[in-house]
C-alpha cells in the first residue's frame, strides 16, 4: 500500500462515521445497583421524534454488557427510580389520552422488562406494604356491560407483578 492510500483510508472512516444518524438523548438516568452502573436513556434519531427508544447499557461493572432496548411506547413523560430499596426503574410514556406505564428491573448484569400497562389519566404508583403499588385507570367491556371506567391495582412481590383485588 503506497502513502496515498494509507491517507485515504482514514479520511472515508470518518466520513462514514460522520453520515450515521445521530440519536438525540431526550432523558437518561444513572443507576448504581450492586457495585455496577447502568445508564438509562431515551433517545431518538428523527428530528420528528418518530423512532424513540429506551436504552439500557451497563456502563461498568458487569460481565456481559448486553444493551437492552425497548422502543417507545408514546413520548416520554418520565423516567425514575422510585427507591434504592430495590432494582426497579419506572418509564412514562404520554400517548393520545393514556399513560403507558413501563417498569423494567436490573437483576444482575440483565435488564428485563416486568409491568407493562396502559393508563387513562394518570397512574398512581406508590409504595404500600411490602413494596410498590402501580393503580392504573383502564376502559373495561364485556357481554354484558357497557364499556365503562374501573380502577386496577397491581403490587411488587420481588420477582413480578400481581393484580390484587381491592
Amino acid at each position: 500500500m503506497n502513502t496515498k492510500q494509507l491517507m485515504i483510508v482514514p479520511l472515508l472512516l470518518s466520513m462514514a462515521c460522520s453520515n450515521s444518524p445521530s440519536r438525540e438523548t431526550l432523558a437518561s438516568l444513572l443507576v448504581l445497583e450492586d457495585r455496577r452502573s447502568f445508564e438509562f436513556s431515551i433517545t431518538e434519531s428523527s428530528p420528528r421524534g418518530t423512532d424513540q427508544q429506551l436504552a439500557v447499557t451497563c456502563t461498568s461493572g458487569c460481565v456481559g454488557r448486553r444493551p437492552y432496548t425497548s422502543p417507545a411506547r408514546g413520548y416520554p413523560l418520565g423516567l425514575y427510580r422510585p427507591s434504592d430499596a430495590d432494582s426497579l426503574v419506572i418509564v412514562l410514556w404520554g400517548a393520545g389520552n393514556s399513560v403507558n406505564v413501563q417498569i423494567v428491573q436490573l437483576r444482575g448484569d440483565s435488564v428485563r422488562e416486568v409491568f407493562a400497562r396502559n393508563s387513562i389519566g394518570p397512574p398512581r404508583i406508590t409504595y404500600e406494604g411490602a413494596g410498590l403499588r402501580v393503580s392504573l385507570t383502564e376502559y373495561v367491556e364485556s357481554a354484558s356491560e357497557r364499556r365503562r371506567l374501573v380502577t386496577r391495582h397491581w403490587s411488587w412481590t420481588g420477582d413480578r407483578f400481581n393484580e390484587s383485588r381491592d
